[in-house]
């Protein structure tokens, strides 16, 4: 972490910003999310996310108080809160920012001119990580079943609703997701 902050404050002193992410949509909360999960265990995020008492685990905590501690050391391009996903992703594009917290789905928009000079990597792990490896999230965290008027006649047709779901993500995503467990954790890259 140390890297990420001294890196944080030559990208300001060159004049630019340093991470781009935004605060007001779930983009805050997937850097949020991310940041604290580089302080916990697999088993550890899994017990307390199914069971709650976050408050409870030191680890977590832990992640808390990073996120806050990188917040306050300048990490966070100004006035993050404010930011969603498009203006988070302008300001990297336009070269404000030196950095992007963004997914696969960001790099669509990527203007030609930055083609070959963008780098794509996990986020720094903390000292006494449990990680091995940078994080990344290689899932989405958001599901969804979207229930038309003839859903009835869907549902017959296949079924039953989940099984229409299996060209789009696979039948052992779809058995995580029913299960309650579709959002995974970060993982190392391979």
């Amino acid at each position: 972490m140390e890297e990420l902050i001294a890196t944080a404050k030559k990208v300001r002193a060159a004049g630019f910003q340093p991470l781009a992410t935004g605060g007001n949509d779930w983009t805050g909360f997937s850097l949020f999310t991310l940041i604290t999960q580089t302080r916990i265990t697999h088993d550890g995020w899994s017990s307390f996310t199914r069971r709650g008492r976050f408050s409870a685990n030191p680890d977590f905590v832990e992640g808390v108080r990073l996120f806050t501690r990188l917040r306050d050391e300048g990490v966070f391009i100004d006035n993050a809160e404010g930011l969603n996903f498009d203006t988070q992703n302008e300001a990297f594009f336009s070269g404000k920012a030196a950095m992007l917290h963004g997914g696969s789905w960001s790099f669509g928009d990527l203007p030609k001119e930055m083609a070959g000079k963008v780098e794509l990597g996990g986020f720094p792990l903390p000292e006494g990580s449990p990680l091995a490896k940078p994080a990344y999230y290689y899932e989405f965290t958001a599901k969804g079943v979207w229930v038309t008027r003839n859903w009835r006649q869907e549902a017959r047709r296949r079924q039953d609703v989940p099984r229409g779901l299996l060209h789009a993500r696979g039948p052992g995503h779809v058995r995580l997701l029913l299960a309650g467990r579709g959002g995974r954790r970060p993982t190392p890259p391979p």
